[in-house]
């Protein structure tokens, strides 16, 4: 059904001949309908003509909810096995979670396993992203494909490389509303089923990072849990910008700049100390809901898993991170949550983009994999159990991977 609805909704926005006949077939018969009930009874036609009103805006709002809704599915393809086809010059992109006798397959281009390696960053903060003159010619109708989603534009760090002997990364800027036109709608029909990724991302292999003609800013995620072993994962609400009312990492958010230099980015330098922990502790109490004061990074371990590119977006570079709060279990968690939450309505502070509706506090272990969604058992304020059952994030999927190997070296450090 979804399917359907997205080839009908892709069909009235592409610019065709059959669209218009079909378009003005229709507003003829409801024009020869009014004007017949015009010739009969002139009171019944004036209030029949006040109800087609109410109905047609109510049927042109459902349709703009329904569009809102499958906007996601438009503008980037979550078709695993599709993907995979595209890519098949590389088996290894298939990957698989296992959990309470469940599996899920999808699709991810890991590009390192963290084994303790020491890492170094150059940046070059003059460096700007530009846009492909074939995107930038189409600029308007790619930018078209996120109408229903929250837009604000402003400096992003883009991942130019990385060296795998020097285990260095090389940094260069762009800027969000690149990344609406570029990774955010790689599969947004222009005309003809001309999409951005059968231009430049057709396989069958990804783009190697320095030839990408994507934007391309790291994107940072974190699984967060609890001292008592429970994992944090946010649930996105319908206006975020992708992932729309599904659940995500407890830190999703792209390597944003040092809070020193939020005033100006543009002086700003990423370090590697910052890349690979100062971003994700500046980042944490907002995400996971907690006041700062409550976060002790003395006792808040961080690991950095790994790294790789998010097929789905056309190989955006995405880091994945472990993160423990030692001095938080689920009660802890609860109560100082409150205090967050208190702290910014009296603040009168809201989020922008890709907010969360809500917060799970969840049982990892009890994980499964069911058509397209995972079911778990969440725990209130009360430690009260029940279950919930939510769509997932893609790049959600690679974090849990990268957790998988993290712990499965730890078991077996000889395979390290």
């Amino acid at each position: 059904m979804r399917k359907l609805l997205n080839k009908a909704v892709i069909f009235f926005k592409k610019e065709h001949v059959t669209k218009y006949i079909i378009e003005i077939s229709a507003f003829l018969i409801g024009f020869s309908l009014l004007v017949h009930l015009a010739v009969n009874d002139v009171v019944s036609n004036v209030f029949g003509t006040i109800v087609g009103f109410m109905i047609s805006s109510m049927f042109l709002y459902l349709c703009k909810i329904i569009i809102g809704l499958l906007e996601d599915t438009m503008k980037i393809n979550y078709n695993t096995e599709e993907l995979l086809q595209i890519y098949h010059g590389c088996p290894e992109y298939r990957k698989s979670l296992e959990s309470c006798g469940t599996k899920v397959e999808f699709a991810y281009a890991d590009l390192l396993i963290n084994n303790d390696y020491s890492f170094s960053v150059v940046d070059n903060p003059t460096d700007y992203f530009e846009l492909d003159e074939f995107i930038h010619s189409n600029y308007t109708h790619l930018f078209s494909a996120h109408s229903n989603s929250a837009k604000k534009n402003f400096d992003t760090i883009r991942l130019d490389r990385f060296d795998s002997d020097t285990k260095t990364f090389y940094l260069s800027r762009s800027t969000y509303f690149n990344h609406l036109v570029t990774n955010r709608a790689v599969d947004f029909n222009l005309f003809e089923d001309v999409t951005l990724r059968n231009i430049f991302e057709y396989g069958p292999r990804l783009s190697p990072l320095e030839m990408s003609k994507m934007s391309n800013h790291i994107g940072i995620n974190g699984l967060v849990f609890l001292s008592d072993g429970r994992l944090l994962i946010p649930r996105r609400k319908t206006s975020s910008t992708i992932s729309k009312n599904k659940i995500t990492s407890s830190i999703a958010v792209m390597l944003n700049f040092p809070n020193e230099f939020s005033h100006n980015p543009k002086d700003a330098q990423i370090t590697t100390d910052y890349l690979l922990r100062g971003n994700i502790i500046k980042n944490l109490s907002d995400r996971v809901k907690l006041p700062k004061d409550a976060i002790d990074e003395a006792q808040t371990e961080i690991v950095f898993l790994g790294f790789g590119q998010n097929i789905y977006e056309g190989g955006k570079p995405q880091f994945y991170f472990m993160v423990k709060l030692n001095n938080i279990d689920t009660a802890t968690y609860f109560r100082k949550r409150k205090e967050y939450i208190d702290e910014q309505k009296r603040a009168g502070k809201k989020d922008f983009i890709d907010v969360d509706k809500c917060m799970y506090v969840a049982d990892y272990n009890s994980f499964k994999y069911v058509k397209g969604h995972v079911k778990f058992t969440t725990y209130d304020e009360h430690n009260k159990p029940s279950r919930s059952t939510a769509g997932y994030e893609m790049s959600y999927l690679c974090n849990l991977w990268h957790y998988e190997k993290h712990k499965s070296s730890a078991i077996h450090p000889s395979k390290k």
